[in-house]
């Protein structure tokens, strides 16, 4: 897709530093010489998305089953939050009923799984695999 090019580029761009204002404006000046106005929309949303994502990864999600697991599994949690480069801060808390116990802890492109749903899965799936 044109727009998502554009998007890809643009966003390259703030990235390297330049101010946003000055890229978007860069972006109209382009947009406008080669005909590709209409665009401009879906652009805009695929930048919104981009940075979304960014700033969803700079947080690091932590995902129990119970809400008292946060308490009761702090030491591990806090090993695993290290092991993910971290450390102790700001943390997005989840609970999700699925893992059956355990955490899984999200940053940036890594993952710690202690979730015992994996561990049964993994687990099935060996079972079933002989």
């Amino acid at each position: 897709m044109l727009s998502k090019s554009y998007a890809i580029a643009t966003y390259d761009a703030m990235l390297d530093g330049l101010q946003p204002k000055d890229v978007l404006a860069r972006l109209d000046t382009v947009l406008e010489k080669r005909g590709h106005q209409k665009l401009r929309t879906s652009i805009y949303a695929q930048l919104r998305k981009y940075e979304a994502l960014r700033e969803s990864s700079e947080t690091p999600v932590v995902t129990v089953a119970k809400e008292g697991d946060f308490k009761r599994l702090k030491t591990a949690i806090s090993a695993a939050l290290d092991t993910t480069g971290a450390g102790e801060g700001h943390t997005k808390d989840v609970v999700d009923e699925r893992l059956t116990g355990g955490f899984i802890v999200r940053h940036k492109n890594t993952e710690v799984d202690a979730s015992y749903r994996t561990k049964l899965l993994s687990l099935y799936q060996k079972s079933i695999s002989y």
